[in-house]
Order: structure tokens, then C-alpha cells, then sequence
């Protein structure tokens, strides 16, 4: 967890950021542990840490090449990664608006 949040610190996040980002990263882990285990039998912790890994790289591309703010990164990572699980890809909405899942506008 502290090289995430090194890594993260590293890619001029800020604190807020880096709080929601945290905890939508270690979110967005367990759900593709839930949803996309490894094998029966469980998740090594090899593969937790290449999940988050992956996490964090996205988190960083989609916050300095979209300009997306933590929310929004937050609200896609769950989804983006079990699509980079399935498809060994993902590609973020071109899309400027967003609309936060479970907010009703």
C-alpha cells in the first residue's frame, strides 16, 4: 500500500486526491477479486498487488491526459479494471460529462 501511495504522491496528487483515490483503488481491487478471481482457490498476493498496480497507473493516466478529477476516476476504476481482466485492455470515455454512479441528478 505505501508504494502506491508513493507512486501516487510521485504523480503530484494531492491529499484529497489522495485519500479518495486510496480508497477507490483498494474498492475497485476487491471488486475484481469478488467478480474476476485469479483460479479457485483465491487471490495470490502477487496478482492483489498487479491489480492495484494497474490501478494507480490508470488513476494517473486518466487524471493528467483527461483532466478527470478522483471522483470520477474513483467511479470508473471498478469497471475498468474488470474489463482490462477480461480483455487485457480499456479505453476510457471520450465523453466529457459524467454523471457519478448512485447520484441521482
Amino acid at each position: 500500500m505505501s508504494d502506491m501511495i508513493q507512486t501516487l504522491r510521485k504523480g503530484g496528487v494531492g491529499v484529497r486526491d489522495l485519500a479518495n483515490l486510496t480508497m477507490g483503488i483498494e474498492k475497485a481491487v476487491v471488486l475484481s477479486i469478488q467478480n474476476r478471481p485469479q483460479r479457485e482457490g483465491g487471490v495470490t498476493e502477487h496478482e492483489m498487488k498487479r491489480r492495484a498496480k494497474w490501478c494507480v497507473d490508470t488513476a494517473l493516466m486518466l487524471m493528467r491526459d483527461y483532466q478527470w478529477s478522483s471522483e470520477r476516476v474513483c467511479d470508473t476504476l471498478p469497471e475498468a479494471l474488470v474489463t482490462y481482466l477480461d480483455t487485457g485492455d480499456f479505453i476510457p470515455s471520450p465523453h466529457r460529462s459524467w454523471v457519478q454512479r448512485g447520484v441521482e441528478a
